[in-house]
C-alpha cells in the first residue's frame, strides 16, 4: 500500500529554460499556462525524504501564479 517513490528531473527547472524545461516559476517552455509544481521540476533529488519540499516548491509557484493573475 503505497510508497515514496518520486520521479524527478523530466521537466527540470533552468535559469534559460529550452524544450522540456521549466523556468524558476514553473512555467513549462513554450506555453504560457502550463507549470508543473511535483518533482518532476527538480533538477536532483536528495536522498532523504522530499515530500516537504516538493509542497514548499507548489505553494511558492501556486503564488507566483496568483500575483501574475491579479
Amino acid at each position: 500500500m503505497g510508497n515514496s517513490l518520486h520521479y524527478a528531473g523530466t521537466l527540470p527547472m533552468k535559469a534559460a529554460p529550452g524544450p522540456y524545461q521549466t523556468d524558476a516559476g514553473g512555467r513549462l517552455f513554450g506555453t504560457t499556462s502550463v507549470y508543473v509544481v511535483d518533482g518532476a521540476a527538480f533538477t536532483e533529488l536528495p536522498a532523504k525524504n522530499l515530500t516537504f519540499t516538493i509542497m514548499a516548491n507548489a505553494a511558492r509557484i501556486a503564488g507566483i501564479v496568483r500575483r501574475a493573475s491579479e
